[in-house]
């Protein structure tokens, strides 16, 4: 878009006046529509083996200037309380790389994304880890939710999940 400004039919009081002069700015629309999805490698792992699932979440376009897009990442397990140690072992895998990212946080439940963000994807593994309990199976979901986004809109669509055997 483009605003021109032009002076014109100056009048004074007392006296002459003249305007002739105009400018013209361009706005850059900044405004986006993103979309953040998950997706994964493996729909099982064994604890045996020590395999690893990796997650990827994807915005469906770069980041603008100025910008910046949340989306909460649950993470939620079977009914068994054993199933609690692959949600620890995914928030920190996220965590790990959300910190090691230019422009992504993460402080446990949202993931804030901003303009220095360079791509459209960020990828997170997580390790099956043999526990010694017979716990087979279990299972971790890793669900986006509640996207926000500063210049525009943001829907996060997508759940992912991972059974762990043993």
């Amino acid at each position: 878009e483009t605003l021109n400004t032009t002076l014109g039919n100056a009048t004074a009081l007392n006296g002459s006046a003249t305007a002739a002069d105009s400018e013209s700015v361009v706005i850059t629309d900044q405004d986006q529509a993103i979309t953040i999805t998950i997706a994964d490698t493996r729909t099982s792992i064994s604890e045996e083996g020590g395999e690893t699932d990796t997650f990827t979440i994807t915005l469906s376009e770069a980041m603008k200037p100025g910008n910046v897009v949340t989306v909460d990442v649950d993470f939620a397990t079977g009914s068994t309380t054993e199933n609690a140690d692959f949600v620890t072992t995914a928030q920190a895998a996220l965590q790990a790389v959300a910190d090691a990212t230019a422009g992504v946080s993460f402080n446990g439940t949202t993931l804030t994304y901003d303009s220095t963000f360079v791509g459209t994807t960020l990828s997170f593994s997580v390790q099956a880890f043999n526990d010694d309990e017979l716990d087979s199976p279990e299972t971790l979901n890793i669900t986006l939710g509640n996207a926000t986004a500063l210049n525009g809109s943001a829907t996060a669509a997508g759940s992912e999940s991972v059974v762990i055997t043993d």
